[in-house]
């Protein structure tokens, strides 16, 4: 009788552990569900907001107050490095749109995108000398290589395959960039604009070909 007791009592355990173990199962796989289908309506609005017209306008409005903020540094001493700086702490939205706005100061009529990208290959366009040129924008604080050029190269060469730009770009970056990279650009159509040409161009707005803006 102890022996029948104790099998029962296991086979209770086991049953027991069974149904735990699936009720905990399910209340997982609900979690799981849960979170995604969460996750899924935050990327739908967060790419709701990106579309929004609201966004596009706070950019807009926060770049010009950015624009002032870096003509006052611009004033000051050791106005490049410090330009430089501020500009990578900028939100890479309205940083996108402090670039677009120096070129509309500086007199060049842009194209500008539908809604911003997360991708940044092609932030705008701008047409100068009658050819639409594809703006790239690289705020990030890395040595530019010669990957980043070549993929830059073929966005390039699908825009113009589509008829969208001239295959020209203007490639816009905030750190260092090394000696090659700056003869690749040299021996293209497309135009690099860095260190102090990227500050000239933002805080002193005259019109002026972009092809003597390479240092």
């Amino acid at each position: 009788h102890i022996m029948k007791f104790n099998l029962n009592g296991l086979f209770l355990g086991t049953y027991f552990i069974c149904f735990i173990s699936i009720i905990w199962a399910g209340l997982f796989s609900i979690c799981i569900l849960y979170f995604f289908t969460l996750l899924f309506l935050i990327i739908l609005l967060i790419s709701y907001y990106l579309r929004s017209n609201f966004f596009n306008n706070y950019c807009k409005r926060k770049a010009k107050i950015e624009i002032n903020k870096l003509e006052e540094i611009y004033s000051k001493e050791d106005k490049k490095d410090n330009v430089l700086n501020y500009l990578k702490k900028i939100n890479p939205f309205v940083f996108n749109e402090v670039i677009l706005y120096a070129f509309e100061r500086n007199g060049y009529n842009l194209i500008r995108n539908k809604r911003y990208t997360t991708d940044g290959v092609i932030d705008g366009r701008v047409i100068i000398q009658e050819n639409v040129c594809v703006i790239h924008t690289k705020r990030d604080c890395f040595t530019l290589e010669h990957s980043h050029i070549q993929e830059f190269n073929s966005i390039l060469s699908i825009d113009k395959f589509k008829g969208l730009s001239s295959g020209v770009g203007i490639f816009i970056h905030t750190d260092k960039i090394s000696q090659d990279v700056i003869e690749m650009f040299g021996n293209s159509n497309s135009i690099i604009l860095y260190g102090k040409s990227l500050v000239d161009f933002i805080c002193c707005p005259h019109k002026k070909e972009l092809n003597i803006l390479n240092e």
